[in-house]
C-alpha cells in the first residue's frame, strides 16, 4: 500500500454479503502500511483509516502551548528592553 506507516492505521474489508472483517497491519519491508490477509478473498472492498492516536494530540497541545507562552515571553522581554 502506497502509505507510510505510523501507528492508528486500521484496515478492513467488506465482503460482498455486507460482513466486516478487520485485517492486521503492520510495518513492511521498506516502511509502507503492510496488510495481511490470511484467506483467499474475491469481490472485496479494502478500506484503510488512520485515526490518530492520544499521545499524539497531547503532543501537539503541548507544543501549541508551549510556543504561545514562548511567544508571549519573547514580547514582555522586548517591552521590558524598551522602558
Amino acid at each position: 500500500m502506497p502509505y507510510l506507516y505510523y501507528a492508528g492505521y486500521t484496515a478492513f474489508i467488506e465482503k460482498g454479503n455486507g460482513d466486516r472483517l478487520k485485517l492486521d497491519i503492520s510495518e513492511s519491508d521498506i516502511g509502507f502500511v503492510e496488510v495481511e490477509c490470511k484467506e483467499k478473498l474475491e469481490n472485496v472492498k479494502l478500506e484503510v483509516f488512520y485515526k490518530t492516536p492520544i499521545s499524539y494530540i497531547v503532543c501537539y497541545i503541548i507544543s501549541a502551548v508551549s510556543t504561545c507562552i514562548f511567544i508571549i515571553y519573547i514580547i514582555y522581554e522586548k517591552k521590558l528592553a524598551n522602558r
